[in-house]
């Protein structure tokens, strides 16, 4: 017969394992070179206006609002005909916490369009102009 002591190791343990499997659920893998809080740095963008995009020579930088504990990832980055396609996910795997927080996402490219277009699904498709840096 098992202890007390052990089963409530064996739950503790077994918990742990199902909230790790449950976490790298809410957590795609992103393609951009890389991500950070807030706006892009010396951009006063508006929270209220996101998703917004800002470009320098070769660099986008993809500013999203989202959970905190689940931001939207972008997952792949194509171009139909002359144009940048950025598909997001919500990271909605799991339940996530109902705050809003900006997370800017940079993509290195070879050249800058005048807009992206943003998909969060096949029925959310935002066309967005890019401001110069």
């Amino acid at each position: 017969m098992m202890s007390v002591a052990r089963r409530r190791r064996r739950g503790i343990a077994v918990m742990v394992g199902i909230v790790a499997i449950a976490l790298t659920g809410c957590s795609p893998s992103s393609v951009a070179k890389d991500s950070y809080p807030g706006f892009p740095h010396g951009v006063a963008g508006d929270a209220l206006s996101i998703p917004q995009a800002f470009a320098d020579d070769s660099t986008l930088y993809l500013t999203l609002g989202g959970s905190s504990s689940c931001p939207p990832v972008p997952t792949s980055v194509s171009w139909d005909n002359n144009e940048l396609v950025i598909t997001v996910d919500h990271g909605w795997a799991i339940a996530c916490t109902a705050d809003i927080t900006v997370t800017t996402y940079e993509f290195s490219l070879g050249s800058i369009p005048k807009n992206v277009e943003v998909v969060f699904d096949s029925d959310d498709r935002q066309k967005i102009a890019i401001e110069p840096l």
